[in-house]
């Protein structure tokens, strides 16, 4: 596996098949031993046994938008702007593991699960 480093020798050399266990990104690149450059990295997010979702596993179990305005100390801490404090909360009803990396809002969230398992 490439470590990230800039010298001809300083990754592994992959030809076999990898075996993951768990949710993992591999970033791999190449070296052109004629040119001596290195690829540009290329990046891969694979799922282990994660379900896709719908209907069945997964709802919007609480919405929390336009709070009242912060008032205790510990919020106060945190933010004066009562959106900082808007939340939506997701609820996996199923029973393994499901795959949000595909989940988006259509429109007025900017929001993206990218890598996100859930």
């Amino acid at each position: 596996m490439l470590r990230g480093e800039t010298s001809q020798g300083g990754g592994d050399n992959v030809s076999d098949p990898l075996f993951i266990a768990e949710p993992t990104i591999i970033r791999a690149r190449s070296y052109n031993t004629g040119n001596k450059k290195w690829s540009a990295l290329n990046e891969a997010f694979y799922t282990i046994d994660g379900l896709s979702v719908d209907a069945t596993n997964f709802v919007v179990s609480e919405l929390h938008y336009h709070p009242n305005n912060p008032t205790t100390p510990a919020e106060l801490a945190q933010s004066s702007d009562r959106d900082d404090f808007e939340f939506i909360e997701f609820l996996n009803t199923g029973k393994t593991t499901i795959d949000l990396s595909d989940i988006r809002f259509e429109a007025g969230i900017t929001f993206g699960s990218r890598r996100t398992p859930f």
